[in-house]
């Protein structure tokens, strides 16, 4: 049958063969996962998939004809993201060529910066915290041998020093509300960064500040 009128016999041709040489790539590609076969960069991927396509359509193929075409690019970069998803510890940006993925990157480097710092105050907070109610407990028990007037002064004091703790570290944690939450379940401290090992401050230790919180719900 004759060609319609308009249609460009080479454009269908050139469409075949991009086909067909995706399917190329893809299988090659599912060969080299087999293999465990790694490569430092798209660059040098691209160089060892054309040696294979040149081998099989028996005419060279340069590396820069697969890093031109949108569709091959495609499939090599998604390659060696799964490759990569494993040890992306080693990624370096200099590695990452896409200027709008190399943005990226050094935005999440720098989030993830800006939490661990965050995390890290709340963890010195905490320590402090820490250490004032275990001078408070000492403080209380010094006051046991005390006159009545002068115990219950000091009682009334430690009392305001133990809410005010309390305040604070409430505060903090609304501040930190991203990465930091109370687990009213299990009533601990949770670093919302993490799935596992996630307790800043477990139950025994934050005993104190979620009675108070039960005793202050809808204040504040």
């Amino acid at each position: 049958m004759p060609a319609k009128k308009g249609t460009n016999r080479f454009e269908e041709f050139q469409l075949e063969k991009q086909a067909s040489r995706e399917l190329l790539i893809h299988d090659f590609l599912s060969y080299l996962k087999t293999s465990r076969t790694r490569h430092p960069n798209v660059t040098a991927l691209a160089e060892f998939v054309a040696k294979h396509i040149s081998m099989n359509e028996g005419k060279p193929c340069n590396r820069a004809t697969l890093l031109r075409n949108p569709r091959y690019k495609s499939i090599l970069l998604s390659h060696m993201a799964d490759n990569l998803a494993a040890g992306t510890k080693k990624l370096a940006i200099k590695d990452i060529s896409d200027p709008k993925s190399q943005a990226l990157t050094l935005t999440l480097q720098v989030e993830t910066s800006n939490l661990k710092r965050d995390n890290d105050r709340l963890r010195a907070y905490v320590a402090q915290l820490e250490s004032t109610v275990a001078r408070a407990d000492k403080q209380v028990t010094a006051l046991a041998a005390s006159t009545p007037d002068a115990l219950q002064r000091g009682l009334d004091q430690a009392q305001i020093r133990y809410a005010r703790a309390c305040q604070s570290l409430q505060l903090v944690i609304k501040h930190l509300n991203s990465i930091v939450s109370v687990d009213m379940n299990s009533r601990q401290i949770v670093d919302l960064t993490k799935r596992v090992n996630n307790v800043i401050v477990n139950s025994d230790i934050a005993s104190g500040f979620f009675d108070w919180l039960d005793a202050n719900r809808g204040i504040g």
